[in-house]
């Protein structure tokens, strides 16, 4: 029988190793005025919270009387764009390097655009709306490339049946996400793009922000528009992001271990917990791209590992009785 102190030792390391390292997860600007900034968004402030992400709350009305000023990245859901002076701030700010993730849209009128201010944002995001959809079309699938990495998942996007507005693209826009899938035949050839990078802006066509959405996809694609539109300091957000959630994954795993957990089960929480540090130390010496790797190493295993002991489980409740 293996020896319990053993798995005991190692099991507390596990629950330490799991507890958010405040000094390594600090925001790169510590004692500054947080570099993000959202707009009437609950869930992405709960994403940067979870991340640990220091981020500054805007409301849609606040955007047309007062200037957009101290973060350098701006979340914005486009149904908060109701004024002109809001566009004006807007455009200032972009016209200043601030950088802006722009998320889905509000009326989409094609024919009535200037009755709409958020129409005259089109230029800057390099995209036109020209009608929405109930849901998705199609996977998503995203162009590697800058800094950071691709999603958990990789390049292909499953996102849930939100509402996605159908844009245009204008010129100077570069496509860095579209639809793909046999949904796209109702969508023009030409409109398939669903997210599209133009100088500081980077706007993403579907709702990923809205309430129900809290899941997986939807955040990883929010972490991974960081990364594309502020390459200086969007990949350390990314990697907070991937830490938080190995260490959710790891978490996770904590109720399913007991002193008859196989050597191999232990074994493996080890190598998780290795990775986990590794990916903190990584991050800390400002390399986020390795950060990510070693995080998404101790979330596949620690995800593996809880299926394995949850179908051992499984099959014991169902052993009969002799």
């Amino acid at each position: 029988m293996r020896a319990f102190p053993l798995l005991a030792a190692a099991f507390a390391a596990f629950i330490l190793s799991c507890r958010p390292a405040a000094a390594v997860l600090a925001d790169p600007s510590a004692g500054k005025a947080p570099l993000v900034a959202v707009v009437d968004s609950p869930l992405a402030e709960k994403w940067l919270d979870q991340a640990g992400v220091a981020y500054v709350h805007r409301t849609g009305a606040s955007l047309g009387t007062v200037p957009i000023t101290g973060a350098r990245l701006l979340i914005l859901p486009m149904q908060s764009v109701t004024t002109a002076a809001a566009v004006t701030n807007v455009q200032e700010y972009l016209a200043g390097g601030g950088k802006v993730i722009a998320v889905y849209w509000g009326t989409v009128a094609p024919d009535g655009a200037a009755n709409y201010p958020a129409y005259q944002l089109c230029a800057q995001l390099g995209i036109r709306p020209v009608g929405w959809l109930d849901g998705p079309p199609g996977r998503l699938s995203l162009a590697s490339g800058g800094l950071g990495m691709l999603p958990y998942a990789g390049a292909d996007v499953e996102l849930p049946g939100s509402p996605t507005v159908v844009v245009q693209p204008l010129p100077g826009a570069l496509p860095v996400g579209r639809w793909t899938g046999s949904g796209t035949a109702e969508v023009p050839s030409s409109y398939v793009g669903a997210v599209y990078l133009r100088g500081g802006s980077v706007y993403v066509a579907p709702n990923i922000l809205r309430g129900s959405n809290d899941v997986p996809a939807c955040r990883d694609l929010l972490f991974w528009a960081m990364q594309r539109v502020a390459p200086d300091f969007g990949p350390n957000f990314q990697a907070k992001d991937r830490i938080a959630a190995a260490a959710a994954a790891m978490a996770a795993l904590s109720p399913l271990l007991d002193a008859s957990s196989p050597a191999e089960v232990t074994a493996g929480v080890s190598i998780a917990q290795s990775a986990l540090a590794d990916a903190r130390t990584q991050l800390a010496r400002a390399v986020p791209a390795r950060a990510v790797a070693a995080a998404d190493r101790a979330r596949r295993l620690a995800t593996d590992l809880i299926e394995r002991l949850k179908r051992d489980r499984e099959r014991g409740d169902a052993a009969p009785l002799k």
